[in-house]
């Protein structure tokens, strides 16, 4: 919308046809900001961080996509993140707003730098 020239105005208004858990208009208004607004705002993969974390020499031990269960495989976990995703775009697409955030334990290796 904001490429199309829209306004902010324009775009809460269409950000508050979602359906929200949080009934406040301040807490929605607050919400818009933070994830439509918000200068830095940027979308990473699993399979995204977990090379980035790999690179930095850690070990990805499990993740909130698995329900931190181990990490036994990353083409699991990716698979499982692709069915969120999918179900989080049907979502938006019936109105219904489902933050897309997940995060992620990892820890260096034991003997390692």
């Amino acid at each position: 919308m904001q490429e199309r020239g829209a306004s902010v105005e324009e775009m809460f208004a269409e950000f508050c046809e979602l359906e929200f858990p949080a009934a406040d208009e301040t807490h929605v208004y607050s919400w818009f900001r933070d994830q439509v607004l918000h200068p830095n705002e940027t979308q990473h993969s699993f399979e995204e961080i977990s090379a980035l974390l790999e690179e930095q020499g850690l070990v990805v031990e499990s993740t909130s996509i698995s329900r931190f269960r181990a990490v036994t495989s990353k083409a699991a976990v990716i698979a499982e993140e692709k069915r969120h995703a999918a179900r989080a775009e049907k979502k938006l697409r019936e109105k219904v707003y489902i933050p897309g955030f997940f995060t992620v334990l990892a820890r260096k290796p034991m003997g390692g730098a």
